[in-house]
């Protein structure tokens, strides 16, 4: 859907841009000199700020590689986010030593699962369905893929792969993360709420927006995607606050619902 967003915003622009030459052709002799020089005007700065956002682009792209890519501490930061925010959401629903053996055990079964997908023939003790879901989750990009892209606006395939690679450490923390609490939610659905079917597969994906959060357009500040041709340069600025403030968020939550 994002990249659906994308091609769909990308192709209004371009239509919109060609209609507006075109009706500016057709009514420029009986505008008067103020419209006229604002409208060539208006339209000019509609053509170069599409450049300038290339540019900005470019230079998020620089700094995310600079700041973020390859970067080690960045994993292992990343790695201990499920004890802030999904240690909590288990202990809503476990007492006593439980939440720490579901904890854990949940990270056992996202490892089998890796291990299950990757090693082929490999033989797995986890449930049917907990394999399927974790699967649809996956071809629906819940678990952490493009994360990162979505967030820098960046999209071109040739951007995207050097993206992918830049990014991998942070990819994949985002991904154990995720699949983490893919497996949480899942036994918490089964065990806890009796859920079956599309409900269960509901509650697993509000479960990972909820303690891994949201990243893409639709959880950007309105500020900044309203921003015109400096979207991306604030968007740039705004990726190294983007956790802080989603768990500052989840903190208030779960403080207004006494937890």
């Amino acid at each position: 859907l994002d990249y659906l967003e994308s091609g769909s915003i990308s192709y209004g622009k371009t239509l919109g841009k060609n209609l507006a030459e075109k009706a500016f052709k057709e009514g420029v002799e009986q505008m008067p000199s103020e419209i006229k020089a604002y409208s060539r005007n208006f339209i000019n700065t509609y053509q170069n700020g599409k450049e300038s956002n290339a540019v900005a682009q470019g230079f998020s792209r620089f700094i995310y590689g600079w700041k973020l890519a390859l970067n080690v501490r960045n994993l292992v930061t990343n790695l201990t986010q499920p004890i802030a925010t999904t240690w909590p959401e288990i202990a809503r629903y476990y007492k006593g030593v439980e939440p720490e053996g579901v904890f854990v055990s949940a990270y056992k079964d996202a490892s089998e699962y890796v291990k299950q997908r990757i090693v082929r023939g490999a033989v797995t003790h986890l449930d049917p369905k907990l394999l399927e879901n974790i699967d649809k989750l996956h071809k629906q990009n819940a678990l952490g893929e493009r994360i990162n892209r979505q967030m820098l606006g960046l999209r071109g395939m040739r951007g995207q792969q050097m993206d992918d690679f830049l990014g991998v450490f942070q990819s994949f923390g985002e991904a154990v993360n995720r699949t983490h609490s893919a497996v949480v939610s899942y036994k918490i659905g089964t065990e806890k709420l009796g859920l079956t079917g599309d409900q269960l597969f509901l509650f697993q994906k509000q479960f990972i927006a909820k303690t891994q959060f949201l990243y893409g357009r639709q959880n950007m500040p309105l500020a900044i995607e309203n921003a015109g041709t400096m979207r991306a340069p604030l968007k740039l600025v705004y990726i190294f606050r983007h956790y802080i403030n989603n768990y500052a968020s989840f903190l208030a939550n779960q403080t207004r619902s006494g937890n």
